[in-house]
């Protein structure tokens, strides 16, 4: 099965724009590559200490969990 792929932009400052270049040209690949990289190591990192817990009813989005 094929990964839906969604595009999602994000500003960043110059100077970090320019180090993220230079770190995936040095290891090869597109920025785009290497900011989803780094990006999803980050973000499983974080979410991996956000605690399982039960959300209310009330406090639900709309369509979430569908």
């Amino acid at each position: 099965m094929a990964t839906k792929r969604n595009t999602l932009t994000i500003r960043v400052p110059e100077d970090l724009k320019q180090r993220l270049e230079k770190v995936a040209a040095l290891q090869g690949v597109s920025v785009n590559q290497f900011a989803l990289y780094a990006f999803t190591k980050e973000m499983d990192r974080i979410l991996a200490s956000v605690p399982e817990r039960t959300v209310p009813e009330w406090d639900k989005m709309e369509g979430a969990g569908e």
